[in-house]
């Protein structure tokens, strides 16, 4: 990827870099490279923590048969 003139800071590994310059990011799918340029204000928080958590969430599958059977969806 191209990255304009600037200091450039990968938002998952916290790496810099300096352009004008081409970089090859190698990531797995779920981590989409996102670079934020360093005077910017954005601030993504850490995403590596908000992954795991996600990935924790998804683990909590409900019972949809109890919820099936639940009041809401008698007839």
């Amino acid at each position: 990827m191209y990255l304009p003139k600037g200091e450039w800071t990968d938002a998952w590994s916290g790496e810099t870099y300096e352009g004008p310059t081409e970089v090859a990011i190698q990531t797995p799918r779920h981590k989409i490279p996102i670079l934020i340029k360093s005077d910017s204000e954005v601030n993504l928080g850490n995403l590596e923590d908000i992954y795991q958590k996600s990935l924790e969430i998804a683990q909590q599958k409900p019972d949809l048969q109890k919820l099936l059977k639940s009041e809401d969806f008698s007839e």
